[in-house]
């Protein structure tokens, strides 16, 4: 079994940390993973993304948010729910990250893929694919 969106966003969580500003994703994206930039990209967390023709086979190019320093500014993905492990949980269960630490739940919902402060407002439930987190303070070893 292969977990693409865990590859995903490991993909892009090294090209941020590494100061770049794109990235070409090697493989066919899947119709999920286009959801997925699509909630990354309205919610500010990403430029955009497009599709391109590279050596004749179609490839998504993933522009990421830099700042003058060149670091990303969404330092962690933690994958939740995975291949044969699923996670669950009702609208609410859904908390806000302790104050260490900024994140957010990305959530496969029954209304389509969106960040837990939206589920949250419309009373949703669903899969927690990830969190999202956005800024790290007072937290050793969080790599």
């Amino acid at each position: 079994m292969k977990d693409h969106l865990g590859d995903f966003f490991n993909r892009i969580h090294i090209a941020g940390k590494n100061g770049h500003d794109s990235i070409m994703l090697a493989w066919p994206t899947s119709q999920f993973c286009v959801k997925v930039l699509d909630v990354l990209q309205q919610n500010g967390y990403i430029r955009g993304y497009k599709k391109i023709n590279y050596l004749g086979k179609i490839r998504t190019l993933v522009l990421l948010k830099t700042n003058t320093s060149h670091s990303w500014g969404v330092l962690q993905f933690v994958r939740i729910s995975k291949p044969g492990d699923r996670h669950f949980g009702p609208a609410e269960y859904l908390w806000n990250a302790p104050s260490s630490i900024d994140g957010v739940f990305l959530m496969s919902t029954s209304q389509g893929i969106m960040l837990s402060t939206e589920a949250r407002q419309k009373g949703l439930g669903g899969e927690l694919l990830a969190i999202l987190f956005l800024h790290v303070r007072n937290v050793r070893n969080f790599n």
